[in-house]
C-alpha cells in the first residue's frame, strides 16, 4: 500500500491508524486526510505488518475514561497530545450519551490533528474542522452563547481569514433565514441526466443515449417523476405548510427536451399552486441551452438559472470531459438576458486538471465581462466514484499552495464585481483543504441555496437520488428520506417513498 507520490513525505509506505474507539475511527481518518489527502489508511481491523517499517507513519488517537489522547510517530520522531476541553464541554453542555459522544468525537479529532499539524509542520486553512458547514458550527456556537470567533480560532484553529469568511457570510444570511418561518419548504427537483459526464462529477447523472438513459427510459422518468411531484407537494400542504423556493437541479436539467422540461416544471407549478418566492433552474450546461428553452422557462416564471462554464479555457473543458466552448458559455449567457432573466449564476472550479492561476484569472476576466448576479467559485474535489479519481496518478493537478492562489485571484475578481459571499461549504478531498462559496450582487442572494446549506428550512425533494430533510423537534433533529438513485429501483419505489414521506410530514397521525 503506497501514498502517493505528491505525499509530503515521499517514500512513506503506510499510514497506520489504532484507536479504542472505533465509532469515531471515520471522522479521525477524515482528520489524517486533511494533511495527506487520497492517502490509503491501514486501521485496526486491517491485517496489516506488525513490525512497521522506519518510514511508516504510526498514528494513536485513545478516550480512556474521558482522557482523550493521541500520539504520531514519522520518520522516528513522536509528538504526543492531550485534549483539555472534553470535560469542560461535559460540564457545560451536559453528561447525556447524546452529548458525551458528540464531545468526545471533537475532542479526539482535536488531538490527533494538533499531533499531526506538529508532525507536518502544515497548518491548513480551516483548522480541524472537516465538517460540510461551517457557518452552521458557527452558528451553533453564537447559540450556545459562545463566542464563534474565538471558539473556531482557539479550540478548532481555523485561520483569521477563513474565521472572518464564516462570519461575513453569517451576517449575509441573517435576513433570509429569520423570513423562513417554522411551517415552510422548499421543494427540489432532480433531473439525473447530463448529455456527456464531467470527470470530475459524482453526482447521481446518466449520460443521454447511454446505459440507462435511453430515450424511453427519460420519458418514463418524466412521467414518473411528474406522478410523485404531483402526489408529495399537495402532501406538505395538506399539513399547513407553505412553499418557499422551487428549484429544479440535476444532473442537467435542461438536458431533457422542451417539452419534457416544461411537463415537471408545470407539475410542479399546478401541485403547489405556483406560489413560490424564488423559482430556479440550473440550466448548467450551455450545450444543452437553447432559446426555446430560456423562453418557456421565462414564460413559466423561472426568475433564476444557472449557466456554468466551470472554466473559460477550451482545452481544459475538454480534458474534463465537458463538450462546449467558451464561446458557447458567452453566446448562451447573452441569450439568457435577451430573454429577459433577471438573476444568473456561473459557476467555476478552481483546481482543475492542467489548470494554473493564470487560466483562473482568464476565466475572471471573461466573467466579469458577462457581469452576472452570482457566482459561484468551487474548489475541485476528489470524488471517489469520478473518472478523475480512476485516472488521478495520470492527472497534474495543481498544488495546494496554487490552489490558495487561485481561490484568491477569484475572491479578488468577485469583489471587483461588486460581489461578497453569502454561502459556503465545503468537501472531503478538496485541493488545499479550502472551500466553494458562493458570491452575489446586493439583492440577489438565492434564498434556496442558503436554506440547503444552513439546514434549517424543509426541502422536500423529488427525483431519483434526491433526498427529503425535513425538521423536527424545534429544529434540533432533521430526518430523511431518500430516493434511490437506480432509475429501475426509483419507478419501483414511488408509493413506498410517498408513503414513508407522509408519516415524515404528518407524524402526529401515524
Amino acid at each position: 500500500m503506497k501514498l502517493p507520490k505528491t505525499h509530503l513525505f515521499g517514500e512513506t509506505d503506510l499510514i497506520y491508524l489504532s484507536t479504542d474507539s472505533t465509532a469515531y475511527r471515520p471522522e479521525l481518518c477524515e482528520i489524517i486526510r486533511v494533511f495527506f489527502g487520497m492517502a490509503e489508511i491501514a486501521t485496526d481491523n486491517d491485517v496489516i505488518d506488525p513490525a512497521p517499517n522506519s518510514d511508516d507513519i504510526i498514528l494513536r488517537c485513545n478516550a480512556n475514561s474521558g482522557h482523550i489522547f493521541s500520539e504520531g510517530i514519522i520518520n522516528g520522531r513522536t509528538v504526543r497530545s492531550e485534549d483539555t476541553y472534553f470535560h469542560c464541554d461535559i460540564a457545560k453542555h451536559g453528561s447525556s450519551p447524546m452529548t458525551v459522544k458528540k464531545y468526545e468525537k471533537r475532542a479526539m479529532k482535536s488531538a490527533l490533528y494538533r499531533v499531526l499539524k506538529e508532525l507536518t509542520g502544515i497548518r491548513p486553512p480551516w483548522g480541524a474542522l472537516t465538517g460540510i458547514r461551517p457557518t452552521r458550527l458557527a452558528r451553533e456556537l453564537a447559540h450556545n452563547g459562545e463566542d464563534p470567533r474565538s471558539m473556531l480560532r482557539e479550540r478548532f484553529d481555523v485561520s483569521e481569514e477563513k474565521i472572518d469568511l464564516a462570519m461575513t457570510i453569517l451576517e449575509e444570511q441573517r435576513g433570509i433565514l429569520a423570513s423562513a418561518q417554522e411551517k415552510v419548504f422548499d421543494v427540489y427537483i432532480g433531473i439525473p441526466f447530463c448529455r456527456t459526464r464531467c470527470h470530475y462529477c459524482s453526482f447521481v447523472a446518466y449520460e443521454v443515449g447511454k446505459g440507462c438513459a435511453t430515450t424511453a427510459n427519460i420519458e418514463d422518468y418524466v412521467i414518473a417523476l411528474c406522478k410523485e411531484i404531483e402526489e408529495n407537494i399537495p402532501l406538505a400542504l395538506l399539513a399547513g405548510y407553505s412553499p418557499r423556493c422551487l428549484y429544479i437541479g440535476g444532473g442537467t436539467p435542461t438536458a431533457l427536451s422542451t417539452s419534457q422540461l416544461q411537463q415537471v416544471a408545470e407539475a410542479a407549478l399546478k401541485a403547489s399552486g405556483g406560489d413560490f418566492l424564488e423559482f430556479t433552474v440550473e440550466a448548467g450546461r450551455p450545450d444543452t441551452i437553447t432559446i426555446e428553452k430560456l423562453k418557456m422557462l421565462r414564460d413559466l416564471g423561472v426568475d433564476r438559472i444557472s449557466i456554468n462554464p466551470q472554466t473559460m479555457d477550451d482545452e481544459t473543458l475538454l480534458r474534463v470531459g465537458r463538450q462546449h466552448t467558451a464561446k458557447d458559455v458567452v453566446t448562451a449567457f447573452e441569450t439568457a438576458k435577451k430573454v429577459g432573466f433577471p438573476c444568473i449564476n456561473m459557476d467555476t472550479i478552481i483546481g482543475l486538471p492542467g489548470e494554473r492561476v493564470k487560466n483562473v484569472q482568464n476565466t475572471m476576466e471573461c466573467i466579469s465581462k458577462l457581469a452576472p448576479e452570482n457566482l459561484t467559485v468551487h474548489t475541485l474535489a476528489i470524488k471517489r466514484s469520478s473518472k478523475l479519481k480512476e485516472n488521478l496518478a495520470n492527472t497534474p493537478l495543481p498544488t495546494a499552495h496554487q490552489s490558495e492562489a487561485m481561490l484568491a485571484v477569484a475572491h479578488g475578481a468577485a469583489e471587483a464585481m461588486g460581489m461578497g459571499p453569502y454561502y459556503m461549504y465545503r468537501q472531503k478531498f478538496m485541493r488545499g483543504n479550502l472551500e466553494n462559496v458562493g458570491y452575489t450582487l446586493p439583492g440577489f442572494a438565492s434564498i434556496y441555496n442558503i436554506d440547503i446549506m444552513e439546514e434549517q428550512t424543509n426541502i422536500l425533494a423529488l427525483g431519483a437520488g434526491a433526498i427529503t430533510k425535513w425538521i423536527q423537534n424545534g429544529g434540533t433533529l432533521i430526518k430523511r428520506v431518500a430516493n434511490p438513485k437506480d432509475l429501475n429501483t426509483y419507478f419501483a419505489k414511488l408509493d413506498d417513498r410517498r408513503e414513508t414521506r407522509k408519516r415524515l410530514i404528518f407524524p402526529d397521525k401515524v
